[in-house]
C-alpha cells in the first residue's frame, strides 16, 4: 500500500515537494523531510483528513463539519495541510521550520 506513483493534480503541501498515491494511500512530504501517509475522505458536510507519520508514532486526524454551502476549497486544504505538518513533524510544540 506505500508503494506509491506521483501525482500533480493535488495541491502542493507546505514541503514545496509534490507526494504519490497508491491503493487507497496518499503520501505526502513534511517539512521536516519525512513523510506522513493519509486516506481523506470528503461528503456532503463533511471534511475528514487522517494522517499518521512514517514511522507510525505519530498521527492526528482533522474532521471538520461544513453547511451545505461551498466552500473554499483550496483554501481548507491548506490550512488543513499546514495543521497536520505543525501535529506530524518531530519539533519542539511541533511547529515546522522555515526554510
Amino acid at each position: 500500500m506505500r508503494r506509491t506513483v506521483p501525482y500533480d493534480d493535488l495541491p502542493v503541501p507546505p514541503s514545496g515537494r509534490p507526494g504519490g498515491y497508491g491503493l487507497g494511500l496518499r503520501v505526502v512530504p513534511l517539512t521536516c523531510g519525512s513523510v506522513y501517509y493519509a486516506h481523506e475522505g470528503d461528503g456532503l458536510g463533511v471534511y475528514g483528513r487522517p494522517a499518521v507519520s512514517e514511522d507510525g508514532r505519530r498521527a492526528v486526524t482533522i474532521a471538520m463539519t461544513t453547511t451545505t454551502a461551498l466552500i473554499d476549497q483550496a483554501r481548507v486544504n491548506r490550512a488543513v495541510q499546514t495543521l497536520i505538518d505543525h501535529a506530524l513533524c518531530d519539533r519542539p510544540g511541533g511547529a515546522p521550520e522555515n526554510g
